[in-house]
């Protein structure tokens, strides 16, 4: 296989019960005889709400469909790890409908088109769509042209055609950041008279209609969508790299993680995602099942809001962080599928410090508190997602945990959409448990979401260090001064104890053991080009 394909490629009684529910719901006709070899299956949890790519955020298995549905000029490449496999790496680049790219010290980034590049009605990707959906990027002014902006792309201008197949994309200043914020669903190029002729003047840049529909030259076409039922991809007989090795993809919705595990070990689907971790330990020991685990740089962690007392202190936040029962935590609620976090900057991140490590110390956070004024303890809320059984487990480990040191927790359990809302408003009425995945794999894009007054900086801590640092190193291109200051910013980070760091959870997915040629992406939306059924 060439290297460009590679790439891409590259319960007795409660399961009676589970049973009657599979069929009361319609699930168990659809068997592997009947999908066929080329046909694959896979149980989620939830549906789509849109396949418009710059304007989606938040949603991984959206996103998931986005990436097979779209290339973009570039992706992440792959690397072999030492198990032998090959696995994403986010790290590195490769070009995807750029066939080369290349980037200037004066921040000109040029790429040059695949001739046998098209999207899926066979007609060719030229320039024009490139610079046409960089436009519309701007356009619709959503996450993706954030992304562009935090890399100084400013404005569309910025992306010029250089002749029919090469594109320049000029940086007001070079920096590290634009590789890493392009491989992304956003980024997605789409064929600029498809959605021009969909545009109308109220909505110029046609989001009514790519919400629904498709205009990309990726892996996979959108056969049909049918919402809260399933969303089915068939493969796109135009793709540059060839026709993938399976010819449709049904992605089924199944609400309930335990009848995905079950139609799982039936055969009655190929894939399932997103089970309890009581379902993989069973699943571990089925012959016809491969639960596959993989690393990932995602980083869990207990929140605290300190705009609310006593979180305001900081020797408060150190015992809360000295409190937390880490190893229990990872052991009972996690069942081991995480690796510890030891910082604000994950394992895999580059410039990774432990420099500066809380562990469960009881005596040390009595200590703390009583330093504070609270050593008669105090009370406080705990909100978390419900119906997501590993946060409610943590919920429970770090109520018990700082009841021993004085401290009383009541767990505020809310549905997504309630949760949610209180997150981007930043209201927690205290602590909260949240995880967060920087797709771009760089600590300055990490501190510049999470610990800088803006988004995502969910418990509203800063600090004018850490914000000097972000602000002055975050577009330099100085790996060493850059790497000084990442070490520096954790330490702050951790000496103010803004959050406590739980785990680094692992990604798992669970197949039947006919399915082959599966490649992990860390950022969690999984390319299907290189997959088959055997």
């Amino acid at each position: 296989m060439n290297a460009y394909r590679m790439q891409h490629v590259v319960r007795s009684a409660a399961t009676l019960l589970l049973a009657a529910i599979v069929l009361a719901a319609g699930y168990l006709p659809v068997t592997q005889a009947q999908a066929g070899k080329g046909a694959l299956v896979v149980a989620v949890g939830g549906d789509i709400e849109t396949i418009d790519p710059p304007v989606t955020s938040g949603a991984p298995f959206q996103h998931e469909i986005i990436t097979n549905l779209y290339d973009f000029l570039i992706d992440f490449g792959v690397r072999k790890a030492d198990s032998g496999e090959f696995i994403g790496d986010l790290n590195r680049f490769t070009g995807e409908i750029a066939k080369s790219f290349t980037v200037s010290s004066d921040g000109r980034a040029v790429f040059r088109l695949r001739e046998n590049a098209r999207f899926s009605d066979g007609t060719p990707v030229t320039a024009e769509d490139v610079r046409y959906s960089y436009e519309r990027i701007f356009g619709v002014n959503a996450v993706t042209a954030a992304l562009m902006r935090m890399a100084t792309v400013n404005e569309p201008a910025q992306v010029r055609i250089v002749d029919p197949r090469t594109v320049e994309i000029k940086m007001t200043r070079s920096n590290p950041l634009l590789f890493g914020n392009m491989s992304q669903f956003g980024h997605a190029i789409v064929r600029a008279a498809t959605v021009k002729a969909q545009a109308t003047g109220q909505d110029p840049w046609a989001t009514t209609w790519m919400k629904t529909h498709a205009a990309g030259a990726g892996a996979f076409v959108l056969e049909r969508w049918t919402p809260g039922s399933e969303v089915v991809l068939a493969r796109n007989e135009h793709y540059w790299a060839g026709p993938a090795k399976l010819r449709q993809i049904s992605f089924k919705v199944v609400p309930d993680a335990s009848t995905r595990a079950l139609l799982l070990r039936r055969g009655a689907v190929d894939v399932a995602y997103d089970l309890a971790l009581d379902d993989l330990e069973a699943l571990r020991n089925d012959p016809n099942v491969t639960v596959r685990r993989f690393p990932t740089t995602i980083v869990k962690y207990l929140g605290m809001n300190v705009n609310v007392k006593p979180f305001d202190n900081v020797k408060v936040r150190q015992a809360i962080a000295y409190a937390v029962p880490y190893d229990t935590i990872i052991k009972e609620a996690v069942k081991g599928y995480g690796l510890p976090l030891r910082g604000p900057v994950p394992k895999g991140m580059s410039s990774n410090d432990e420099s500066v490590v809380y562990g469960t110390n009881p005596q040390r956070a009595r200590q703390l508190l009583a330093e504070a004024g609270l050593g008669g303890g105090f009370r406080t809320r705990l909100t978390l997602r419900s119906g997501f059984p590993v946060d409610e487990q943590i919920g429970v480990w770090v109520q018990s945990a700082l009841r021993s040191v004085g401290v009383e927790v009541e767990i505020d359990k809310l549905p997504l959409a309630g949760y949610t809302d209180r997150l981007r408003k930043h209201e927690f009425p205290g602590l909260f448990i949240h995880e967060w995945l920087s797709i771009n794999n760089d600590p300055f894009y990490h501190y510049f979401w999470l610990f800088r007054q803006g988004c995502c900086n969910y418990g509203n801590w800063s600090n004018p260090e850490v914000a000097e640092l972000i602000n002055t190193m975050m577009l330099s291109t100085n790996t060493g001064l850059r790497n000084d200051a990442s070490r520096r910013a954790q330490r702050i980070i951790m000496e103010e104890a803004p959050w406590a760091f739980l785990f680094q959870p692992e990604y798992v997915i669970s197949m039947r053991k006919s399915v082959a040629g599966y490649i992990y992406y860390p950022d969690r939306y999984n390319r299907w080009y290189s997959v088959s059924k055997e």
